[in-house]
């Protein structure tokens, strides 16, 4: 793997007209592709995942800054050895339809349903899963210590976490929204009451919307109210022109990276792999392609991550521009 990773910016525009009332249109999120399904088992693009973490809690969130996970429906938890995780639950969560709270057989029962559907690889290090009322203790096959990040997986009803498909996103969560009605064409969600301390303030509409003149138009004419990564920069800075459109941006997590293929001739060799990294004109094409949105970044992590160290092994640098030079740091093997 060639080190051409950068740190991208979120683009976020907003629509500066007042936040929709009761009486008013749901607050309106435009997104570029349809939201395949709202069964969280299911979900592996994008924007589904983001729209199933609405109406589902996980037993962790991630910090949208450092991507550290943070307490959700687990209240805590710790390490009573290198392989066993005991976590205690907020027993102040409860189930949009059941109308109860959390249990550790929730979670039990969650992990077995992840452990069949495409998210496997997140739980399959769990061997077991030990029910408390109000804890779940997750026995591993192996030390992992990067297990609780995982953890943001849905929690589930325990009587329907092995239940068919449910991509009308029927199945019953613990998070801020439950689903009015689903399909590819829109999703609307309304506020639940998923906390005793907690609850949205308004309906939302998820609308996919495909062309990029499109998505303007509608922001521009107050009928949708935020576009997150929706338009090219350049159209970006020209939709932030119009009075009643707001632009925020804030560090992401996004790498951009070239992979080879080592069993290649032309790849095979380190030398090689290096000379190709550094060819690549990061600073330029920085430029280019995120009008110096970017950072140029020095390994896997982006500064802002919680695991991310300067010092580590895994960080290198290369030239700014091309130079006949080999690349500081860490060898690519």
């Amino acid at each position: 793997m060639i080190g051409t990773k950068k740190l991208a910016l979120a683009v976020l525009l907003v629509a500066c007209s007042p936040a929709p009332s009761s009486s008013s249109r749901p607050f309106e999120f435009i997104v570029p592709s349809a939201i395949e399904t709202m069964d969280p088992r299911d979900a592996v693009d994008a924007y589904s995942h983001r729209a199933t973490r609405l109406l589902h809690a996980g037993l962790t969130r991630l910090d949208p800054e450092t991507v550290e996970p943070k307490p959700d429906v687990a209240k805590s938890w710790h390490w009573e050895i290198s392989r066993t995780l005991r976590v205690e639950l907020d027993t102040t969560r409860f189930f949009h339809e059941a109308k109860r709270a959390v249990r550790g057989a929730d979670i039990c029962a969650s992990v077995a349903a992840f452990r069949e559907s495409r998210q496997r690889h997140v739980v399959e290090v769990v061997e077991s899963c030990d029910a408390e009322e109000a804890a779940a203790v997750l026995h591993l096959r192996s030390p992992h210590p990067s297990l609780v990040a995982g953890l943001e997986l849905p929690v589930l009803r325990e009587d329907q976490a092995n239940s068919p498909p449910r991509p009308d996103g029927s199945l019953d969560g613990l998070g801020a929204f439950r689903v009015v009605h689903a399909s590819r064409t829109e999703v609307e969600l309304a506020p639940a009451n998923a906390s005793k301390n907690e609850r949205a303030a308004s309906h939302v509409v998820i609308r996919p919307v495909q062309d990029e003149t499109a998505r303007a138009m509608r922001l521009l004419a107050d009928r949708a109210d935020i576009v997150q990564n929706g338009f090219a920069l350049k159209l970006a800075d020209e939709v932030a022109k119009d009075a009643h459109v707001h632009v925020q941006t804030h560090a992401a997590a996004n790498l951009t990276y070239v992979v080879l293929n080592n069993a290649s001739p032309r790849f095979g060799e380190v030398a090689h792999r290096r000379a190709f990294a550094a060819a690549i004109p990061r600073e330029s094409m920085a430029h280019a392609f995120f009008g110096d949105r970017a950072l140029v970044a020095t390994s896997l992590l982006p500064p802002g991550h919680w695991a991310h160290r300067p010092t580590s092994c895994a960080a290198f640098t290369y030239p700014s521009e091309p130079v006949n030079a080999e690349p500081r740091g860490a060898p690519l093997r």
